[in-house]
């Protein structure tokens, strides 16, 4: 994949934000860990907790995709919800789940970093006068700060995040507002990289962006459009 004209009417590369850029996964995991010895504390059943958390927390989430809930009501209810069911009061519900959501993050900034090929794939498409752009899911606030703690905002020229956006991916209405802010007029125009293939891949070809999955843990075998393990892959140098 390591050819220039791979890039012949490309002018702009936009990218996902965690565990495309940064590995998010892992200072997810640390961060729960955390959390455990939280709820340890508090609950006693904390594997039946987090089973629950897995249910509830993707519905949740899709509710807000929807426009149906805000993300500062979803990144709330994730836990207090659960915390209402096990029979908590509202009040200590909702005080236990700003806990928890704080702890979290601040364990996130303190660990978050880039993957090894993030700076230098950067670097190569800028080198191409490509813009540079970031559209990420999440609260304004988390993925801010986040993006913040690892110098991206200097690397890229525009980062669209949809807690302030107001819209997530795959909605088209997210791909249009980051083509708007990029200043391009053709959708075909612009390359979306992203490791999830509903909100990533298949929402940009969708609208009409040329896309590649990254998957950096080899979990699709075979998924039906270009995939890639690393960013080196679709390095703009010549060979």
């Amino acid at each position: 994949m390591k050819r220039l004209d791979f890039y012949n009417g490309i002018e702009a590369v936009v990218f996902d934000f965690d565990d495309t850029l940064c590995d998010y996964t892992t200072a997810h995991n640390e961060a729960c860990q955390i959390l455990n010895s939280i709820l340890a504390e508090e609950i006693c059943d904390v594997e039946r907790y987090w089973k629950r958390y897995a249910e509830h927390a993707p519905q949740l989430f899709k509710l807000h995709n929807k426009g149906e809930v805000s993300f500062q009501e979803y990144w709330r209810r994730r836990h207090s919800d659960i915390l209402l069911e096990l029979g908590w009061e509202s009040e200590q519900a909702n005080l236990l789940a700003s806990c928890l959501n704080q702890r979290y993050m601040d364990h996130v900034y303190r660990i978050l970093k880039l993957f090894p090929d993030v700076i230098c794939y950067i670097e190569k498409i800028r080198s191409l006068r490509i813009k540079i752009g970031i559209l990420t899911n999440g609260s304004f606030e988390f993925q801010h700060e986040k993006i913040s703690a690892l110098n991206l905002y200097g690397m890229v020229d525009r980062v669209q995040i949809s807690g302030e956006a107001g819209v997530s991916k795959p909605h088209p209405k997210a791909f249009r507002k980051m083509m708007s802010t990029l200043c391009i007029g053709r959708a075909s125009s612009v390359l979306m990289i992203g490791d999830s293939l509903e909100m990533d891949v298949l929402g940009a070809a969708d609208f009409g962006w040329r896309s590649v999955l990254l998957d950096r843990k080899g979990l699709f075998e075979d998924p039906g459009c270009l995939k890639i393990r690393s960013l080196d892959e679709l390095s703009p140098s010549k060979g």
